[in-house]
């Protein structure tokens, strides 16, 4: 990434370019900061666009739909041509995108997966997998045979095998503890009423059913044949393995936007997925991973000292450049992110902000200049961190991208 990034930024008052490499600007972790219409996303359309020029490869996680008109950009919008393949969920995202937080349910919805797994991928049946009588050696060994990576299942199922999982010995001598269960157990199957209903809610709602490629019936899955859809965790692994050429990726996730923890934890998965694909060897290209508004898509582990790891975007911050994995990240104020993950960038680009108590939450501004980025306008910025010796007043020009928290103007 050694090329030089020509024409980024250049000052007002002396129009003259600011020669910075991709190197300068992504040898630590790049946060673009700054209040709704200060010129976040024109520059940040800037920096894709030289990558772009420049032949190194820029991902792009898009909430709204905006970065989908970036020229030469590859775009896969999930729910229409790009799909989530819902067989990577793990039982605790599941049942997070359905509000269910109680931990012996989650353990019983992992139970369930397991399962459905067994039942079509071992057992070649579409019905669920029935624990009542059946040998604890029989079950593990069916489990014995399938596979790490994600087995298909049918998710429909879930609600009644969850029912299936609450199985238990018989009472007295009668028990038989040779078997999984030997009657069913009333009462959790009864508790777990709340759960079965969430569960029918999230799988019967469209987003998702978009989003993560549900089975549908026969007049769906023909119309859906008629236009090709692609796993994003494809495309990603196809950027992030082959050099780029005067391309980017958007992965366009507005199906999304009306739901913030669902798509923050789509986000979390999508960079936790990233970040696995960068750990293989034949994904050796530098990739810039660019979120707009990250403040939207931080889920709930990010906030929370003890699950901090355990966010997508999180470990990208703590383990990507390792792997040559770099986050631009945009927010409209740095007190929205949580101080670990504020702590992991070292450079930042800061338009305006006019509060004291955010200015100082950024401990790279000297404090001579909070007055002057209170007081920058559109598209002034200043420039900090480990690339630059000293602050650095920038300019960035506008460009044709609409953000979506533009004004409207009077006719």
């Amino acid at each position: 990434m050694t090329k030089v990034l020509t024409d980024v930024a250049v000052t007002r008052s002396q129009a003259r370019p600011v020669r910075l490499t991709a190197d300068q600007w992504f040898n630590q972790h790049l946060l673009i900061v700054g209040q709704t219409g200060s010129g976040k996303s024109t520059t940040t359309v800037t920096l894709i666009n030289a990558l772009m020029e420049n032949d190194q490869t820029a991902i792009v996680i898009d909430p709204t739909g905006e970065y989908a008109h970036l020229p030469h950009a590859v775009v896969g919008k999930l729910g229409t041509n790009a799909f989530l393949d819902y067989r990577m969920l793990t039982a605790s995202q599941l049942a997070s995108l359905a509000g269910i937080k109680d931990p012996a349910v989650i353990v019983l919805i992992d139970q369930a997966i397991t399962s459905l797994r067994v039942a079509n991928n071992v057992l070649h049946q579409k019905t669920p997998y029935q624990k009542l009588g059946r040998p604890w050696s029989i079950y593990e060994r069916q489990v014995a045979q399938l596979h790490d990576f994600p087995r298909p299942y049918h998710i429909e199922l879930l609600p009644t095998q969850l029912l299936e999982e609450c199985v238990i010995p018989a009472v007295g001598k009668q028990a038989d503890f040779a078997l999984i269960g030997q009657q069913y157990d009333g009462k959790r199957q009864r508790e777990l009423g709340p759960a079965l209903i969430a569960i029918r809610r999230l799988l019967a709602t469209r987003a998702f059913q978009q989003v993560f490629r549900l089975p549908m019936n026969a007049e769906e899955m023909r119309q859906r044949s008629a236009h090709t859809q692609l796993d994003v965790v494809y495309l990603m692994r196809l950027f992030a393995s082959v050099k780029a050429s005067d391309r980017c990726l958007v992965v366009d996730v507005s199906a999304l936007s009306q739901d913030l923890a669902a798509g923050a934890l789509v986000v979390s998965i999508l960079a936790a997925q990233l970040l696995a694909i960068k750990q293989h060897p034949s994904a050796q290209q530098p990739v810039v991973l660019v979120v707009d508004e990250a403040h939207r898509y931080l889920t709930a582990a990010a906030t929370k000292i003890g699950a901090f790891s355990e966010d997508g975007l999180s470990r990208i911050a703590r383990e990507g450049r390792k792997v040559g994995l770099y986050l631009l990240l945009t927010t409209q104020s740095p007190l929205d992110l949580p101080v670990q993950l504020l702590g992991e960038f070292g450079n930042l680009i800061v338009h305006r902000l006019t509060t004291t108590s955010e200015l100082q939450t950024l401990a790279m501004v000297p404090s001579l200049l909070i007055s002057t980025i209170a007081h920058q306008e559109i598209g002034e910025a200043t420039l900090v961190g480990h690339a630059f010796a000293e602050p650095v007043p920038v300019y960035f020009k506008k460009t044709v991208i609409r953000h979506e928290t533009a004004s409207p103007r009077f006719d």
